[in-house]
């Protein structure tokens, strides 16, 4: 029976868009998807299966100085359909070097790095071999034995995200946004929901966004830590299509705002935004 109604539910918002919904209880959800790890596959020298699964840090190394710089990276590697082995160590961030250099920890749960991203008590290493021989990896046992390792990417990195806002009714989902799309912003890593409200057979969300100013500089140069924050003013209309979608930058390190305000109510999200200049 409640398949039924779910049904009967579904077919109403399509012919009758959100009129249907006038007293229901609405829900505002998000959804980031971030794409930052490298995934590869391959086959080591006596046959066997090799994955392996890397996700890099924002950061550098502390105490690394120079062009080039390593960057902390943890993942796991699995031969055959094995268990996961925990994995880090870390890669250059040089254009011109693609080394990655991995350890194995002694034990499962250690993972201690000291300020060069080195970590303390490991038992085994994987080494990429220089540039003329790319895609080998040379496993350095712990019984001092050696192997070579022929990996294929199965998913690069990015530094891209895909942010996304769902409206429910009564459980029931009516309309999912791409807000990546719409504000033509790839990197977008925090979304907040600040208002909401169904008026006049519309549904208008308040929601701020926000994400690194220099996403991969991994702190260095002006704005390396710096944060861009938007407010965004979205509306759904009773065909459950985005009827509008405007927006306004709150904060930058890479913009200069000139002290204009932006001005908005979280209560009354059917206002909108709009922005007061400062006269010069």
């Amino acid at each position: 029976m409640k398949q039924g109604l779910t049904i009967l539910t579904a077919i109403s918002v399509l012919i009758f868009g959100l009129k249907s919904f006038g007293q229901s209880s609405w829900e505002v959800q998000q959804k980031i998807t971030l794409d930052r790890y490298t995934s590869y596959q391959g086959t080591i020298e006596n046959g066997r299966k090799f994955q392996l699964y890397l996700v890099p840090s924002s950061q550098a190394c502390p105490k690394e100085q120079g062009p080039s710089r390593r960057i902390r990276v943890e993942g796991w590697y699995r031969i055959d359909n094995g268990l996961k082995t925990p994995l880090i160590g870390f890669s250059s961030d040089e254009i011109c070097n693609n080394s990655l250099t991995l350890f194995v920890p002694q034990k499962r749960s250690e993972a201690f790095v000291d300020e060069h991203c080195k970590p303390l008590n490991t038992k085994e290493r994987f080494e990429q071999l220089p540039r003329e021989r790319p895609g080998i990896l040379v496993w350095n046992k712990a019984n001092g034995q050696k192997q070579k390792i022929k990996l294929q990417q199965v998913h690069p990195f990015s530094w891209n995200t895909q942010a996304q806002i769902a409206i429910h009714a009564n459980g029931l989902l009516l309309k999912t946004v791409d807000l990546s799309a719409l504000s033509k912003n790839t990197f977008i890593e925090q979304v907040e929901i600040i208002g909401k409200k169904h008026i006049n057979n519309k549904f208008h969300v308040l929601l701020k966004y926000a994400h690194r100013s220099k996403p991969g500089s991994y702190g260095r140069g002006m704005c390396a830590n710096g944060i861009e924050e938007f407010i965004a003013h979205l509306v759904i209309n009773q065909d459950c299509e985005v009827a509008l979608f405007e927006q306004e930058r709150l904060n930058s390190c890479l913009l200069q705002l000139d002290g204009n305000t932006v001005n908005y109510d979280p209560k009354h999200p059917e206002l909108g935004i709009a922005t007061n200049t400062r006269a010069h």
